[in-house]
């Protein structure tokens, strides 16, 4: 049984593991999971993903982010009032131009001491 009951079911797959995969095609748009407390454990994003909105995933229980080298930007507060992230892993590509750019307050109040 999905934890959501509107069409962000169709975006993701929650493997047996727990493991979330999100299958964006080219973002996660601003306010997305919102202050979803449902949402928890790992998010992997899509390779596919270019950019993650504002506030896309704050105030979510999630505790381990996986971000491609194919994401650009994250904007501001993206992952704001997340306590219980632990982990975050930036995935490096082949280009040297990967992420370019980390808004203001990514992370702030996360679980994690993140300095970018």
């Amino acid at each position: 049984m999905s934890r959501f009951k509107d069409d962000r079911e169709e975006k993701l797959v929650i493997q047996e593991d727990g493991i979330i995969q999100f299958n964006f095609q080219n973002c996660a748009t601003s306010r997305l999971f919102y202050n979803c407390k449902g949402l928890t454990g790992t998010v992997i994003l899509s390779d596919k993903c270019e950019h993650v909105g504002f506030e896309a995933f704050r105030g979510t229980n999630i505790e381990k982010i996986v971000i491609p080298a194919s994401v650009k930007t994250i904007d501001y507060d993206a992952f704001a009032d997340c306590p219980c992230l632990q982990e975050i892993i930036f995935i490096k590509g082949r280009d040297s131009d990967n992420l370019l750019s980390i808004g203001q307050g990514a992370f702030y109040n996360s679980g994690t001491d993140i300095k970018v």
